[in-house]
């Protein structure tokens, strides 16, 4: 029976007063425009924080690895690209603490896109570094280990044996990073490969959706394929014309669970969409997050106890324009604990992850709050019940990969403020600090030199509207936001 809910604004704002120390929330940051993609706690329970920077690199986008120890505090930096711009869409990491990330690269040719897959050792030393494509446009979205010597990435391709069209496809590789087949599928009817998994049976499931006219998205899918990338069965998800799934998880009773989105009746916004599956792929439930407003849950991930972990963005319940929504259901789907992590912009995040050796959860995404021509990777460690500490940290990391780059809290409030503004750092600066205040046009308002560690700021003379607070002394650079009412 398919049955709709509404996630209560009681839940997601409950107010959770405990959470263990091992909670926080990061922001790690060039000058300019960083994204987050995913982020792993090694064997070590040290931190890998995998994304995108245009701060740093050889091109106008590379593959960015930041290395944290164990206390989330900063170790190194890495970038990874030629000189155009490669863009990582996945990461997963295996037993040996190595990473293989996925995405797309232009720095074959200008005129072209192709895949690429960057394997790396846990210190940042690349194991393999290989392109795949053709003339035309190829695009990786996810990868995953079909066993201990294979490697699967899927996405779609403009290269394959339908041409003018895109088609999807799944690509094996072998531990060195050569193909050792590959699987199309679209015709007029194009796909685009979004998520896969391998099941219980040791058989491929692929998640994604059909594409329509001028590359719209259609009908979501889920489809089988055996050990070799022959296609076995593939399902509409119905009775949703329009939608996408964009995450697929294995269960432990041999069912998958997919999330993603589908486009309201209006074709206005996308709704969450949460959906259990046999493994014939029949639709077993689903779960539709109706707000009213553009959300959608970008990834999942399964616990052995059937509990689903969901990371995604919500325009509803954050007091930004996006923010970060991340929940835990239950096994049947019901929602049972939620929060929002949001400031003034947009946020979104990219992944979940759960740490089963302390019960925490570990999200990565990218936050739109640092002024004009910059975003952020933003990292959130929460418990078992979705808490954090809202304490933001910040690391401006430097393209000197030997800088002792130190980080610190940094707490404004209130936040809107009307008279004053209170600044308070979460411990002892032992140096002459300046603050400066900008307009969001970049033009700067008031400048002045503190040496306490809480201050209060006068703003009674500021119009109302969104300001940039700027930070600045000999070993810190913090950037935060504010608004005037």
């Amino acid at each position: 029976m398919i049955k709709a809910f509404l996630i209560s604004i009681f839940f997601i704002f409950l107010l959770q007063y405990s959470f263990s120390q091992n909670t926080f929330k990061l922001i790690l940051n060039g000058p300019s425009y960083d994204e987050g993609i995913a982020a792993f706690r090694t064997s070590e329970k040290a931190y890998r924080i995998i994304g995108n920077t245009s701060s740093y690199g050889n091109g106008g986008s590379d593959i960015w690895v930041i290395a944290l120890d164990s206390n989330a505090d900063f170790l190194w930096q890495k970038t990874y690209g030629g000189s155009g711009n490669e863009n990582a869409t996945k990461a997963i990491i295996n037993s040996k603490d190595e990473i293989y990330i996925t995405g797309s690269t232009t720095s074959n040719s200008q005129s072209s896109v192709n895949i690429f897959v960057l394997a790396l050792t846990n210190s940042g030393v690349p194991i393999f570094d290989k392109s795949y494509g053709g003339s035309d446009w190829d695009f990786s979205n996810s990868i995953f280990f079909q066993n201990d010597s294979t490697i699967l990435i899927c996405g779609k391709t403009f290269n394959g044996p339908n041409a003018g069209f895109y088609n999807s496809f799944v690509m094996a590789l072998n531990s060195h990073g050569d193909s050792l087949w590959t699987s199309f599928a679209g015709s007029i009817n194009e796909q685009d490969n979004r998520d896969l998994i391998i099941s219980q049976e040791k058989k491929i499931i692929v998640v994604g959706n059909k594409i329509g006219n001028n590359n719209s998205i259609d009908t979501s899918f889920i489809k089988c394929l055996d050990s070799l990338g022959n296609l076995l069965w593939i399902k509409s998800l119905t009775p949703y014309l329009k939608g996408s799934l964009l995450s697929v998880a294995l269960n432990p009773d041999t069912t998958f669970t997919a999330t993603g989105f589908h486009i309201d009746s209006t074709n206005s916004w996308r709704e969450p969409l949460l959906v259990k599956f046999d493994k014939n792929g029949n639709v077993l439930w689903y779960r539709d997050m109706q707000q009213g407003d553009d959300s959608y849950f970008a990834n999942i991930n399964a616990e052995s106890s059937g509990i689903y972990n969901i990371a995604g963005m919500s325009t509803k319940y954050s007091s930004g324009l996006q923010g970060i929504f991340i929940a835990q259901f239950s096994h049947d789907g019901w929602m049972m604990n939620g929060n929002i992590a949001g400031w003034l912009l947009d946020d979104y995040a990219r992944t979940i992850t759960f740490n089963i050796l302390d019960s925490t959860y570990l999200i990565v995404g990218t936050t739109y709050n640092f002024g004009v021509s910059m975003t952020g990777i933003i990292v959130l460690q929460t418990d078992y019940s979705m808490a954090f500490d809202t304490a933001t940290r910040f690391i401006l990391v430097s393209s000197n990969t030997e800088l002792n780059i130190k980080s610190i809290a940094l707490k404004i409030f209130p936040n809107p403020a009307h008279d004053f503004l209170n600044i308070q750092f979460g411990k002892s600066i032992d140096e002459e600090f300046q603050i400066e205040i900008f307009s969001q046009e970049g033009k700067i308002i008031k400048s002045n030199y503190y040496s306490n560690i809480d201050n209060k700021i006068s703003v009674n003379d500021l119009k109302p509207g969104i300001y940039i607070l700027k930070m600045k002394s000999k070993s810190y650079e913090l950037v935060h936001k504010f608004i005037k009412f």
